[in-house]
């Protein structure tokens, strides 16, 4: 009995704490004086070996866990309360004009291997000749590398000036962003939602020093999918076309669709094919490179072994199924893939079934949870949906995740200019190796509380 109690009184102190107005401030000052301290008593007391960054290297790892998840409840509890804030109109101005300072800040640091293959690509169109036949660095429809070309036009204007041709991109980018949060806003009316969006780390280091593209194809999905909710089926569909040609990262996005009542049976078909044959036509002036677009392009993947549905999937089926012959006759169905793609309709049909019709944020979720190829990257692809979803606990340990890999550890981002090594919290080997899967686990697990709070509230309704 009286652990009993022990136990219920220490429960209502920990919720009572969680949900003080400022925890997440007191968590966070507490991370920044306790790391600081460490530092300092290293650099003061540390021998040759470092007392701190040795001896006590795993004893300060498992406090700042204990520390961070003081933090993401604190996050949690909070984003529980709070709907929204209330931002004046005219200060957004001055708002974006610092989401964009940080971008180019970032940029500023410097670049990785992409900004080399952009480089490459643009060098490409500019002499007139096919970025598929001359590189494999580029894996996308060919929309990007125009893109890519005029922006490079500019910068070598006088004498070609690389940071210059980095920071174009990135405010290029900034521009699809500001387009897609003004929509966002449109339809939720939510300040704080997009200020999430806008300042968040994996936004900034992904935009800004990545300065990776998948922003774009997001961009003209999401007013594809309103142009569906408002049953303008004919610019969704070419909307939908032109990001398949961006980046074809939305292209499954029409079989979340198929059990969608309210669209007719041939839009539903029409949505289904003709955007993927507009993806198709657009590599027409290319047709002589087939074989390099198919590899390059259709067939293309990185990371495999890296993901969680992978290693999953390992355990279920053996390999040599995976291996017959008629599972390699086109790209879409090699290894994988066809249990891959049941995914997306069966997660529909239940979303459906139980009324969550919120699927363009179900579909970020889901292709990057279960993405059998994966990058860095793709963390910025949920991020609508992540933080549409913040009342939900998985939500807020996604961003606390992605951001320490993306800023302490991913060697494609910016973890050679942010180093957490010597105060023992950037296992960069092991996360390395296992932080796609987790950050995988994260999105699983918030699919999951969405779709079980969806099966409940449609049992109440019943």
């Amino acid at each position: 009995m009286a652990i009993n109690q022990a136990f219920l009184t220490t429960k209502s102190f920990l919720t009572e704490s969680f949900k003080r107005r400022l925890s997440y401030l007191y968590a966070f000052v507490s991370i920044l004086i306790f790391n600081g301290l460490a530092k300092f008593l290293d650099y003061s007391i540390g021998d040759a070996d470092g007392v701190i960054s040795g001896q006590m290297r795993f004893a300060i790892f498992d406090i700042n866990i204990i520390l961070s998840a003081w933090f993401l409840f604190s996050l949690y509890f909070k984003s529980s309360r709070i709907s929204d804030i209330n931002i004046p109109q005219k200060n957004w101005i001055a708002l974006f004009g610092f989401g964009l300072l940080l971008r180019v800040l970032m940029a500023a640091l410097g670049h990785n291997f992409d900004l080399e293959s952009y480089e490459i690509v643009a060098d490409i169109v500019i002499n007139g000749d096919s970025v598929y036949a001359n590189t494999t660095r580029y894996n996308y429809g060919p929309i990007w590398a125009y893109i890519l070309a005029f922006l490079k036009l500019i910068a070598s204007i006088g004498s070609y000036n690389q940071k210059l041709f980095h920071e174009l991109i990135v405010i290029c980018l900034f521009i699809a962003e500001v387009v897609l949060y003004r929509g966002i806003y449109k339809q939720t009316k939510n300040n704080l939602l997009i200020l999430l969006l806008l300042f968040n780390p994996i936004s900034i280091v992904i935009i800004g020093h990545h300065s990776q593209f998948d922003i774009l194809a997001i961009c003209l999905a999401y007013y594809a999918y309103l142009n569906i909710k408002n049953k303008k089926y004919n610019t969704a569909i070419l909307l939908l076309g032109i990001s398949y040609s961006v980046k074809h990262i939305m292209v499954f996005f029409p079989l979340m669709l198929l059990f969608n009542q309210e669209i007719s049976l041939k839009e539903r078909v029409k949505l289904l094919t003709i955007p993927a044959l507009i993806f198709a036509l657009s590599f027409m002036p290319f047709y002589n490179d087939f074989e390099a677009i198919k590899t390059n392009v259709l067939s293309y993947q990185f990371n495999n072994n890296q993901t969680f549905l992978k290693h999953l999937l390992d355990l279920a089926i053996p390999g040599f199924i995976t291996k017959m012959g008629f599972f390699k006759l086109l790209p879409i169905f090699t290894g994988y893939k066809f249990i891959w793609l049941l995914i997306f309709p069966s997660i529909a049909y239940y979303a459906y079934k139980w009324k969550n019709t919120d699927i363009f944020n179900l579909y970020l979720l889901c292709i990057v949870a279960t993405s059998l190829a994966i990058s860095e990257q793709y963390f910025l692809i949920p991020l609508i949906a992540v933080f549409a979803y913040r009342k939900y606990l998985f939500s807020w340990i996604y961003v606390f995740l992605a951001s320490y890999y993306i800023l302490f550890v991913s060697f494609n981002n910016t973890s050679k200019y942010f180093s957490l090594k010597s105060i023992g919290i950037a296992l960069d080997f092991e996360w390395y190796q296992i932080g796609f899967a987790q950050v995988q686990m994260c999105l699983f697990a918030l699919l999951f509380q969405i779709l079980y709070r969806s099966y409940k509230q449609s049992k109440i309704s019943n």
